[in-house]
């Protein structure tokens, strides 16, 4: 790769460890971006560098253009007095911020022999007062608050053998999880909330009354309310939910050249490492609809996707094994993503009940 000269455009580093920020690079020929993440106040950092529109992190700049940025980068530091260090293979280092432009609303359809299966994701940007109005007040052990003008907000439901799921999670557009609510009905009625604190999760258990059922859950009586601990060891990562594995899909932060990502996603027994690995490309055909404001538009044919493999395992090493769901998956899980449009076009895995399963998209809506 030949040398690369350009200027660092820096703005306002924040003061807070833990948190995130990109910095950006400019040249004649094309968009970099500049990335770092602040891990303590006491270690000199490096800097890592990538191409717009790919998550593959390449440290090709010539010495004496890393020289220029970190010195500036520095020079900012030590007027603030906060020290830098460099980015990680956690999937939420690289924050991009949402736009109106990403997909809104995904629907996927799949049978197995009798049984048939849906699901239809919304997704929407809350401004952070929106979002403070739908978040629980925890006192005295408050929940995390938004840390940006926006909060995205994910609505995911399921159908498959009369069982129903409605799951909604709120996040950072950092991906951190701020609150998550899931509605279970058909062979079970249940209800549950968790809001996401610093140190511990706030959690709300509701179950219908025999006499209850039918009746919306606000109106259940059997509750149970608790706080679990996050350990200190998991409290320093940034957790989110597998469900925010769609928006690094919708922010293209997940592509055929990508490194292996990682989730931290909240389990009440101990924090999952989720890992999402890039195992080759496919041919597949798709069947679906696209939908925007210039009309409808239907898609049909084979095209060439990127196959994502999910694995869960335990953050804590000592424990064994990690109970794990994305969608009603449990195991086997893989994604087909269009890297073109970051839209994820197929979903399979196994599933209770069912066995091995996939689902298609079937409409897109922007």
């Amino acid at each position: 790769m030949s040398s690369y000269e350009g200027s660092c455009i820096l703005h306002k580093i924040p003061l807070n460890d833990n948190l995130i920020d990109d910095r950006y690079m400019t040249s004649p020929s094309e968009f970099r971006i500049i990335r770092f993440r602040i891990l303590s106040r006491h270690n000199p950092g490096h800097i890592s560098c990538q191409r717009k529109g790919d998550t593959t992190v390449r440290r090709f700049l010539s010495k004496a253009t890393r020289a220029l940025i970190i010195t500036s980068i520095f020079a900012v530091s030590n007027a603030t007095g906060t020290n830098l260090t460099g980015s990680t293979e956690n999937a939420l280092d690289t924050p991009q911020n949402p736009t109106t432009s990403q997909w809104q609303t995904l629907k996927f359809e799949g049978s197995k022999l009798f049984i048939s299966l849906s699901s239809e994701l919304h997704r929407e940007l809350l401004s952070s007062a929106q979002a403070r109005e739908e978040l629980l007040d925890t006192t005295p052990r408050p929940g995390l608050p938004p840390t940006d003008e926006q909060v995205i907000k994910l609505n995911l439901k399921t159908s498959v053998m009369g069982s129903h799921t409605d799951f909604t999670l709120w996040q950072n557009p950092d991906l951190r999880a701020l609150q998550r609510t899931a509605l279970y009905g058909g062979l079970k009625d249940w209800y549950r909330t968790y809001r996401f604190g610093p140190e511990a999760a706030y959690s709300l258990k509701v179950k219908p009354e025999k006499n209850e059922k039918g009746r919306p859950w606000q109106e259940w009586s059997k509750k149970q309310e608790n706080f679990y601990d996050i350990a200190p060891a998991e409290q320093a990562l940034s957790i989110s939910e597998t469900e925010a594995i769609f928006e690094l899909i919708a922010q293209g932060r997940l592509s055929s050249s990508a490194a292996a990502q990682t989730l931290y996603v909240y389990d009440r027994d101990g924090i999952l490492s989720v890992q999402l690995n890039v195992v080759g490309s496919e041919k597949i055909k798709v069947d679906y609809t696209r939908t925007s404001d210039s009309g409808n538009e239907h898609i049909e044919g084979s095209t060439n996707a990127f196959k994502v493999e999910i694995v869960a395992r335990p953050f804590d090493t000592e424990r064994q094994s990690a109970d794990f769901n994305f969608m009603g998956y449990k195991d086997n899980i893989f994604i087909y993503i269009d890297g073109d449009r970051n839209l994820p076009l197929r979903i399979k895995g196994k599933a209770d009940y069912v066995g091995e399963v996939q689902i298609d998209l079937s409409g897109v809506h922007y």
